[in-house]
């Protein structure tokens, strides 16, 4: 097996290069030695990610007087829009998989 299988939420199908398998590892690692965990489902919510992402932007800027009132100065939303737009365009163009991960214990 060379590629990691996802499932997009709309059911579609695609493929991660073997370096994303160093990602589970990872995930696998953290578990411990002796953990019966493990990842049963991955699905990259990309897609969706990038639509909330964008509606939660549009959220922040017409909140953005009261965020004032609350101590969020314009540098720092300044930040935060720049944060929301990054992580919007990567996840729209495919530059990155945000993956979901339904991890179980075995047996269970």
């Amino acid at each position: 097996m060379n590629n990691l299988r996802l499932i997009y939420p709309d059911g579609s199908e695609a493929y991660l290069p073997r370096r994303c398998f160093a990602i589970c590892n990872g995930i696998k690692c953290s578990y411990g030695k002796n953990s019966k965990l493990h990842i049963e489902h991955l699905m990259n919510i990309g897609p969706h990610y990038a639509r909330t992402l964008r509606e939660w932007r549009v959220m922040f800027i017409a909140a953005k007087d009261k965020l004032l009132k609350m101590g969020y100065d314009h540098d720092l939303q300044r930040k935060w829009l720049y944060y929301l737009y990054v992580c919007k365009t990567g996840s729209s163009y495919d530059l990155f998989h945000p993956l979901r991960h339904l991890i179980r214990e075995a047996g269970g």
